[in-house]
């Protein structure tokens, strides 16, 4: 709810929008109109006008329950955020729109108590997320799956904060560990669509409905979602995909969100493998799970790319419980940073480490089992199952959130911007 208020009192305008909007340009202007119909809103509430054409209409009329508020090409966005702060009532929930693409401003637009910021350019399917994430569906027959959903699923997030840490091996064993070992339905989901591996580690054809369910959102029902998967024994199904690179980022925020209220269906566990150029080029992605896991090595570079990658998971998902897993330790005994090292120089607390055991792992993959499958005895596959413990949520300590991971403020250092 925004911390936004008029200082002056208007008299009410004969006519409240439950959902308003002022877009500067006219192709925001039909992004959002598609977006919001694609929630229900069909209302002609959409206004092309700059911002302070946006400002001097609010100062006169009672402020919509939703309202989105386009900064144009602004750079000062704090300082349009006090503006608007003067014509808005308390309660509001407010969604700006800008070209400013910096963390910090998003966390101190968010810290304002604006409800969400969007940059521009964006697709009416970020806008129809946006929303979702801002109030509940205005369809009443779509509110009880969201609100019984995340209560009778896990989601949880594994992303490699450098590439070649050893995210996607933590992931697929953490899935098979949990549908074999604590005997739950597990969805293993590869959001890498392109070069991802958890195809090949679990050794299984990919197929391409992973990729269709990015491309086609409205396709999906649980018809196509279980085609889209791969079966893996009774309790455990994987959804993969090798896209030609020649097509670029697939990913999609809303479509995801979409796949995942369908996953989440008829799963206990849902275990997401997100390459870190995803979670950094939609953002939004972060907010469905309840639990993120940040895997690193023990280098500088991984230190502080884990630091960056957990600001960003907390900003975009406060409640989140938010983890890290120190992976490849013994690689370089005398050059690698030591566990406290890395914990005192990132403020960020290891839960789980796994040793450099390179014959193992590529004894397992030649295989096509899981480690912890294949060589449950071995020095890897022992340390493995503590941190499967850790993403299936068995270790689950209280009090998540980022900041209960932090022993202090971690230093801030260059922006991480989307893409």
């Amino acid at each position: 709810m925004i911390a936004l208020k008029k200082t002056i009192e208007t008299e009410p305008a004969a006519m409240c929008h439950d959902f308003l909007a002022f877009a500067s340009d006219q192709q925001t202007a039909d992004t959002i109109t598609r977006g919001a119909e694609s929630e229900g809103i069909v209302d002609d509430c959409v206004i092309r006008a700059s911002f302070d054409e946006a400002l001097e209409s609010l100062a006169g009329m009672p402020t919509p329950s939703i309202l989105v508020v386009d900064l144009g090409a602004s750079s000062d966005i704090m300082a349009d955020v006090s503006r608007l702060a003067e014509v808005c009532d308390a309660g509001a929930r407010v969604i700006l729109l800008g070209c400013v693409n910096d963390l910090r401003i998003y966390r101190d637009v968010i810290a304002a108590g604006v409800a969400d910021y969007l940059i521009k350019p964006f697709t009416y399917h970020d806008f129809s997320a946006c929303l979702q994430r801002t109030r509940p569906p205005l369809d009443s027959a779509r509110a009880p799956v969201a609100a019984e959903t995340p209560s009778r699923t896990d989601a949880v997030c594994v992303i490699g904060v450098r590439g070649g840490v050893g995210a996607s091996t933590l992931a697929a064993n953490a899935a098979w560990f949990a549908a074999e070992q604590a005997q739950k339905n597990v969805t293993l989901i590869d959001m890498d669509l392109t070069f991802g591996t958890q195809a090949l580690i679990l050794d299984v054809d990919p197929g391409g409905g992973l990729s269709d369910a990015m491309r086609e959102p409205g396709r999906m029902d649980e018809l196509f979602v279980k085609r889209a998967s791969v079966t893996l024994g009774e309790k455990f199904r994987v959804m993969a995909s090798e896209t030609d690179p020649a097509k670029g980022d697939m990913a999609d925020a809303a479509a995801f969100a979409e796949l995942l209220e369908f996953v989440r269906q008829d799963s206990d566990l849902v275990i997401v493998d997100v390459p870190r150029s995803c979670a950094v080029a939609h953002p939004a992605m972060l907010d469905a799970f309840t639990r993120i896991v940040l895997v690193a090595e023990p280098s500088l570079a991984a230190m502080r790319d884990a630091v960056r990658l957990a600001t960003l998971a907390g900003a975009v998902n406060p409640g989140a419980d938010i983890s890290v897993a120190l992976s490849r330790q013994g690689i370089a005994p005398k050059e690698e940073l030591s566990r406290k090292t890395f914990e005192d120089g990132s403020g960020l607390k290891i839960a789980a480490c796994v040793p450099f055991e390179p014959r193992t792992a590529m004894r397992a993959e030649a295989e096509g089992k899981c480690i912890v499958q294949a060589h449950p005895r071995s020095k890897l596959g022992r340390a493995l199952v503590p941190v499967a413990e850790l993403i299936c949520g068995q270790e689950r300590k209280t009090g998540g959130g980022l900041f209960a991971k932090f022993k202090r403020a971690p230093k801030t250092g260059a922006p991480l911007e989307g893409h």
